[in-house]
Formats: structure tokens, sequence, C-alpha cells
């Protein structure tokens, strides 16, 4: 099985302080990983490397084994606070279909019944699929997150 994530020896550095020191991490496939700290801990330095928004001072990072700006469209970040209109006229459905656009967007756009059937079983696995007409402003900060 291959690594989903990979960090061997990764150090970062703002200026002289050190954010990330030696760190060695594998994520396997359908791994479930919790990333605790203290605030200041390197916890967002960590994903902002992972996601390769920062490249290291030392070390290597691979996920799904390229380097990060190799695996983009590949790997996803819900972060934990969004701003948006609550009140923009869209449902779950339609925010979930978005993500079958990969860079194709045009003004006469159709999705095919490929992406439909990729995006309801998505749903279901996320537990959303009885929640795809609501509307995104009625949603919880869970549910939101999910979707």
């Amino acid at each position: 099985m291959q690594n989903v994530i990979e960090l061997s020896h990764v150090s970062v550095f703002y200026n002289d302080v050190c954010a990330l020191s030696d760190i060695n991490l594998t994520v396997k496939n359908k791994d479930f990983l919790g990333i605790i700290g203290p605030n200041g801990s390197g916890k967002s330095t960590l994903l902002k490397v992972i996601l390769g928004l920062i490249k290291p001072a030392t070390g290597t990072v691979r996920v799904l084994g390229l380097p990060p700006y190799k695996a983009k469209g590949r790997l996803g970040y819900v972060s934990q606070y969004t701003n948006f209109d609550r009140y923009f006229p869209t449902n779950v459905r339609d925010v979930v279909l978005m993500g079958r656009l990969h860079n194709k967007v045009s003004l006469y756009h159709r999705y095919s019944d490929k992406d439909f059937k990729i995006v309801e079983k998505l749903m279901e696995d996320l537990e959303i699929y009885d929640i795809q007409n609501r509307q995104i402003g009625q949603l919880s900060t869970g549910q939101l997150q999910r979707v």
C-alpha cells in the first residue's frame, strides 16, 4: 500500500525561528490522523508544508509519492474558518459538484452523468446525501466542513 503522505527529516524556519524540527511522518491510505498541540507549536506550518505552500529548509515531503506541487488537485484541505455569504443561493449538491470542475469552467459547462454519480456516492460516504437540497447557509459548522 502506497503512503499518502511522507515527511522525512523536515525542518522549517521563519527567519531564525524554528517552527518544525526534524519531523518524520508517514500517513497510509485510510489512516485517520489528528494533529493537536498548543498555539504556536507548528500545526498550521505542518499542514502548509504538506500542501506545498511552504518549502522546508531541510528534508523531503511526498504526497501520493510526488512532491506537493505535483500533487495539486489531488489533495484537499478544509479550513476551520470559512468566509462566505451564507445567503448565497446554492445548495449542498451544487457546492459538491463544483469539486468536479477541474479548471474546465466555461459559460456553458455541463456536468456529465459520471460527475453526478461520483458526487452522489461522495455525499453518501460523507453522510450528507440527505441534506443535498439544503441551502448552504442553513448548515451547521460540521455539515459545512463535510460539504
